[in-house]
């Protein structure tokens, strides 16, 4: 527990960490000295990409910015131990951590923010006005970081079902067209007919239907993985339960933190 962020304290991670490294004799005046270096150079480069380097107002907000990112990253990478950041603050370069929480804040900005089965597209000037954000006016902590993480996955797994689902319409409504007569599907026998189309599609949402509601009740992954067997009607397939057991160990856990989040 010793190397456990306190609740009560308020400063920013990097700056804990940087403390916690001086006092454990992890980092040197030399690695101080180097960071410094370093948070100028960073400092110079923010404030250019956002504003104008050679304005005061903009050189002091790059500043609080670079200590922004850098917490994020710092705080995420070694999950709230300060020996950690330390020792990553010693062996590797501030601009590295910068550019670390940055590129999260990219990776969370090109995540989908609801069920829309469209998602949002690339726009480069969207992405840097979220960054600008997210790094200063309403900085994100690591905790908010990952809950808004955790429901960017939640939203993208439930578009991925639902892309299933239609991709299932479309093969259905092709077959009831005429437009082929057979289905060769990567897992199972060669059929005809919509007999297979329907029963992934009641596969599929039997199968949401009960990661939602175990999620509800609170139940844990090994609870669900010892849960009764699947409904007669998918019981006596040969990929079970194989094929049930894979399934809530990708899908479930998001569910569940999705879940734990409301």
């Amino acid at each position: 527990m010793k190397n456990s962020v306190a609740i009560i304290d308020d400063r920013p991670f990097f700056e804990k960490a940087i403390r916690y490294g001086l006092k454990h004799g992890i980092l040197a005046r030399d690695n101080i000295s180097k960071m410094e270096a370093d948070g100028l150079k960073g400092i110079v480069q923010i404030a250019d990409h956002f504003g104008t380097a050679y304005l005061r107002t903009d050189l002091e907000t790059a500043a609080a910015r670079m200590k922004n990112l850098i917490s994020l990253y710092l705080e995420d990478f070694a999950n709230g131990d300060l020996q950690t950041a330390a020792l990553s603050l010693r062996d590797n370069s501030l601009l590295s951590h910068s550019r670390g929480g940055s590129e999260m804040l990219k990776r969370l900005h090109a995540m989908p923010v609801d069920n829309g089965l469209y998602g949002r597209k690339p726009d480069p000037l969207a992405q840097k006005i979220f960054v600008n954000e997210r790094s200063f006016a309403f900085p994100l902590t690591c905790a908010s970081y990952r809950a808004m993480v955790r429901q960017c996955q939640a939203n993208q797994m439930r578009i991925d079902f639902a892309r299933w689902l239609a991709s299932l319409d479309a093969l259905e409504a092709l077959l009831t067209q005429g437009n082929y007569k057979w289905v060769v599907p990567s897992h199972g026998p060669v059929h005809s007919g919509l007999a297979g189309l329907q029963q992934t599609r009641d596969w599929l949402k039997w199968l949401t239907n009960a990661m939602q509601t175990s999620a509800d009740k609170g139940l844990d992954l090994n609870e669900v993985l010892h849960q009764p067997n699947v409904p007669p009607r998918f019981a006596n397939w040969a990929a079970m339960p194989a094929e049930l057991q894979r399934s809530l160990t990708q899908w479930f856990p998001l569910y569940e933190a999705r879940a734990l989040t409301r």
